[in-house]
């Protein structure tokens, strides 16, 4: 089968562990560029419509190399049969929830502040007056999503004395079945990014929230309303934003950027040594499992095959 890889980068992307196992395979930069002929495609971020997969008519699996699949037209390919299927392993979601451990302690201790202060040339505590931290100890921090990483966030909180407030994705079906975030003092987003909770961290959730509340996103940007994330930072409602994704126009997100009590990083709490590892071994597992078998080993969609259709169980 011919296979390509795209959204390959030589500095992160274990080629040499695909090619000591496949020998019909391809690396690329954007799946739009695949060879026509492609029949199993694995991407990271590159988006996939409906033009895309008209190029590729011999097209039988897409595999995303992480676990957020929004990238890729599922009920679309599953009308083609074409089967679609994430890479979620232990060690990527451990690594996305370290990051936030990290981001939650920098916002509880005021590290950007801190950074501030520091850049501007101060030497001593004694010139930080608005650098003192607090103790994540006994601190209030609502986790919203409990998927995977939500969980792991709890349980390393949990070791660290800190009360767990859990709001599942499920059950979020408006700003007001957030409510439970107004004893929080620290937010966490753990959520999918889907049709009814793009953008639902607004004006309206940040009243909700605790005066100076820190709020910490690794999950997708979309989720937050940046232009009210700006206003809800500037009136202090938000006392530190921790982003390591980011959407809005791109004045919103500059002045977001601008403010010393925010940290955006560019989609990077992912990336360590042992997600990469786990993610290609379990990519490489996943396609030697449909090459066998004719469907994948973990699967997004479900498709039956009835001649040349195909239907969604």
């Amino acid at each position: 089968m011919k296979i390509v890889i795209a959204d390959s980068h030589k500095k992160y992307d274990d080629i040499d562990m695909y090619k000591d196992v496949f020998d019909n395979i391809d690396f690329i930069n954007h799946a739009y560029s695949a060879p026509s002929d492609v029949e199993i495609l694995s991407v990271s971020h590159s988006k996939i419509g409906v033009s895309t997969l008209d190029r590729f008519p011999n097209l039988k699996l897409i595999t995303v190399r992480g676990s957020g699949y929004n990238n890729i037209p599922v009920q679309e390919c599953t009308s083609r049969g074409i089967w679609v299927s994430n890479t979620v392993t232990y060690d990527a979601s451990r690594s996305v929830a370290e990051f936030t451990i990290m981001q939650i302690l920098n916002g509880v201790r005021k590290k950007s502040v801190i950074d501030n202060y520091v850049g501007k040339g101060a030497t001593s505590f004694k010139s930080m007056p608005r650098a003192m931290g607090g103790l994540l100890k006994n601190k209030q921090v609502a986790i919203i999503g409990y998927g995977r990483i939500g969980k792991i966030v709890d349980e390393i909180l949990e070791s660290m004395g800190v009360n767990t407030i859990i709001i599942h994705t499920t059950g979020i079906d408006s700003v007001k079945s957030l409510s439970g975030v107004k004893w929080a003092d620290i937010i966490t987003i753990h959520c999918p990014l889907t049709a009814n909770l793009e953008g639902i961290f607004d004006e309206q959730f940040f009243n909700m929230c605790k005066k100076g509340v820190v709020l910490v996103n690794t999950s997708r940007g979309k989720l937050i309303k940046s232009i009210d994330l700006l206003d809800a930072l500037n009136k202090k409602k938000v006392g530190y934003a921790a982003l390591d994704v980011l959407s809005g126009d791109e004045s919103t997100v500059d002045d977001i950027k601008n403010i010393n009590c925010t940290d955006v990083t560019p989609h990077v709490a992912f990336y360590t040594a042992e997600h990469r590892d786990s993610i290609t071994k379990t990519n490489i597992e996943n396609l030697k499992y449909f090459i066998d078998n004719k469907r994948p080993k973990w699967t997004v969609n479900k498709v039956v095959k009835k001649g040349h259709q195909a239907t969604i169980l």
